[in-house]
């Protein structure tokens, strides 16, 4: 009987390396257990080898005759009454690469995360976790950003989204806090390449970051995206307004060929 789920966040360069590899250290260390414990379960002629449930299956399927391990969908574990289970049973969601425990809380038994990671859009982020799933851990693929379940919301954890301006990420909250957005490019392909920092309601630039619409002098053309020659042409600058990130409107001076405009 195998146990199969990967746990491990995939490669992503926004990603802190020392981040990722102690999670993942983490992850394999949960994954080595689970075999070690399946490989523990006694062979008999009764005995069911564990399959993956169709879309139709409406039952969990047990790893083991022992029945100590089960795995299906989150909704199967939802459906799964915890108190009819031996303490201890674990249940791997094989659609969210999640794993959870039936264990005493109070004066009955309930079913608490062990450990969660999911992959997928944004707009797919799970929306019916609660406190027993406090730890759950979803990496938005569309954001290169990783969030951290509370108990009560996602927390962001780390990485930086970086899309057009037409695509900042809205309906932010105390919980986005720290969220680092880099703004590509703006109206009309302006390039911007400025990073703004989420402080929980609003916008601020990020560490070292000066957003734009200032002049400066350069003996040779900038190789780096977000500087305009001035020439009088009419463009826009990257800014923050009322803690809203904002284009402004700009014609830049006429000079010297040597100034460019940021």
């Amino acid at each position: 009987m195998a146990i199969n789920v990967n746990l491990e966040i995939p490669p992503d360069p926004s990603l802190p390396d020392g981040f990722v590899r102690a999670l993942n250290d983490r992850m394999r260390q949960i994954t080595m257990a689970l075999k070690t414990q399946a490989a523990t379960v006694p062979a008999n002629s009764t005995q069911q080898a564990a399959t993956r449930p169709s879309a139709a299956s409406s039952s969990p399927v047990a790893a083991g005759s022992s029945a100590t391990i089960l795995q299906g969908s989150h909704s199967q574990r939802n459906a799964q009454d915890p108190t009819s289970l031996t303490a201890g049973t674990l249940y791997a969601e094989i659609d969210r690469g999640a794993l959870y425990v039936a264990q005493a809380s109070g004066s009955t038994q309930t079913w608490a995360l062990v450990v969660g990671f999911y992959a997928d859009q944004m707009a797919a982020r799970p929306s019916d976790l609660a406190a027993a799933d406090k730890g759950f851990l979803f990496y938005a693929a569309d954001r290169s950003v990783l969030y951290y379940f509370d108990g009560t919301g996602w927390l962001y954890l780390s990485g930086i989204m970086r899309d057009i301006l037409q695509n900042q990420p809205i309906g932010l909250t105390m919980y986005d806090r720290g969220l680092l957005f880099c703004c590509t490019t703006g109206t009309g392909g302006v390039a911007y390449n400025h990073i703004v920092r989420w402080n929980g309601t609003m916008w601020t630039p990020a560490d070292g970051e000066t957003l734009g619409g200032y002049v400066t002098a350069y003996l040779k053309p900038p190789t780096e995206p977000g500087w305009q020659l001035c020439d009088g042409s009419a463009t826009h600058y990257l800014d923050i307004v009322s803690g809203v990130l904002t284009e402004v409107a700009f014609t830049v001076p006429t000079t010297a060929g040597t100034y460019f405009r940021r």
